[in-house]
């Protein structure tokens, strides 16, 4: 990332500019995730809820069993590339166009198979349920377009997010309008489904129209056999890792709808939702730190750790004052925003927003497992806590319905995060940042109160 009238300069003075520059970029670049997710914040949050008292339990239930299906499967369709694309581009800016155009047709391919795979499943699995089958077909339209998401890789490893945050919340709010039209015209549950998908459209074309903008011409694009096999090769611990984060994330809807049917499943979304909005805020931060901590390991041990701590320090001061409140006002809060006919989901929302320290925790050690190449210990501790999950719901499930599921999810995302470290010698640093973090924010709290 030199500028070339830096070399000039001392490099002493250089290496100070570079610095200031580089944390002017991380500053804007992170401003302008934050505007993104604080829209999708406001005006989704307010849609998904209308959305909820609109269709009902059994039929918001059901749209949700149908995307906790698909992500189960999108999780594959990504192969893992996102972070080691960006990775590359920040290392290698000179073959960005090989980069980019290999982990194009690779994440395309993937997802096309994916598609027939899951469909294929699901027609095993459940052969007589045809609305379920349409909307997971549709939702598998959106999962071949999110191929066209590679073209936000180059912007990531420029740290220039702001025309793709334009871009995509150009699309969003114009597909919120048009919920708003479909809950005033009393639509179809299909319709909202191929709402959904067309976001994923606009956004796609979006990306194109600004990509060309920058000077940066597709037709430069090429795949090489060669880079594919060392990024799959790369990536495939992280895919893995995706898999097993996707089936601790959905897999209890999944188990909840098999079971207790659709109802169950959303009540349970319900309250998913008003925790899972809240994770814009790690993967912004980790999206723009990623860079620079990938940099900063370049810089010397010493550096590295000093950005490694401050990363988690604040996640753990974020998550902690999202929990608090969120877990103290969990049943009004339900109450208020979706009524009667989701009361039930208050203690479950509870439960869930324990689960943010962890979440936070576990993005913020994913920019060491990048920088590190430690990828294939965060597949193993991922599918521990997927493990852990699948069992927990398989014995909570009968007896607490879906607050045994967010028990379940819960203490699978502290081993996840946290727990496997104390197995892995090389992640006892990370275990010890975690801690470090978590005295911050006592210390801070102590700090506040009274004498």
């Amino acid at each position: 990332m030199k500028l070339s009238w830096l070399r000039v300069l001392p490099p002493s003075l250089q290496a100070r500019l570079e610095g200031r520059l580089l944390l002017q970029r991380l500053i804007t670049n992170t401003g302008f995730l934050i505007i993104d997710r604080v829209i999708r914040l406001s005006f989704g949050l307010a849609v998904g809820i209308w959305l909820a008292r609109y269709l009902g339990p059994e039929q918001f239930g059901l749209y949700n069993y149908a995307l906790a299906y698909v992500s189960l499967f999108g999780a594959i369709a990504s192969l893992g590339l996102d972070s080691i694309v960006v990775r590359d581009l920040v290392r290698e800016p000179a073959v960005s166009a090989e980069a980019l155009g290999t982990a194009f047709v690779l994440k395309l391919a993937a997802s096309s198979a994916t598609v027939w795979v899951m469909s294929f499943a699901l027609f095993l699995l459940q052969p007589t349920d045809g609305a379920l089958h349409s909307i997971v077909l549709i939702f598998g339209f959106a999962l071949v377009l999110q191929a066209f998401d590679t073209i936000d890789f180059w912007f990531q490893a420029q740290i220039k997010s702001g025309s793709v945050v334009i871009v995509r919340n150009a699309a969003f709010v114009l597909m919120v309008m048009v919920k708003i039209g479909l809950i005033y015209w009393q639509a179809p549950l299909e319709a909202f489904v191929w709402a959904y998908t067309a976001e994923v459209a606009l956004s796609a074309v979006g990306l194109l129209i600004v990509y060309q903008l920058h000077r940066q011409p597709l037709s430069a694009w090429r795949f090489r056999f060669a880079r594919a096999k060392q990024m799959i090769r790369d990536a495939w611990p992280l895919a893995l890792s995706g898999v097993a984060v996707m089936i601790y994330m959905r897999i209890d809807q999944i188990m909840l709808g098999r079971w207790l049917g659709n109802e169950a499943v959303g009540q349970y979304a319900a309250a998913t939702r008003l925790v899972e909005v809240w994770y814009f805020i790690p993967t912004t931060i980790y999206s723009s730190v990623l860079p620079a901590i990938v940099a900063g390991k370049a810089l010397g041990e010493a550096e590295y750790r000093k950005r490694l701590q401050r990363l988690f320090d604040l996640m753990a001061i974020l998550a902690i004052a999202i929990t608090v409140p969120t877990f103290a006002l969990a049943g009004p809060l339900m109450q208020l925003l979706y009524g009667n006919d989701y009361s039930p989901s208050g203690p479950i929302l509870a439960v869930l927003s324990l689960s943010l320290i962890f979440i936070f925790f576990g993005l913020a050690q994913s920019t060491w497992e990048v920088a590190e190449g430690y990828t294939q210990f965060g597949l193993w501790k991922r599918l521990a806590g997927a493990i852990v999950n699948i069992l927990l719901n398989l014995w909570l499930l009968p007896l607490y319905g879906g607050l045994g599921a967010a028990i379940a999810t819960v203490f699978s995302y502290a081993v996840a995060a946290s727990l496997a470290n104390v197995f892995y010698r090389q992640s006892w640093l990370v275990l010890k940042l975690q801690l470090s973090a978590l005295m911050l924010v006592k210390h801070l709290r102590s700090s506040r109160q009274p004498g």
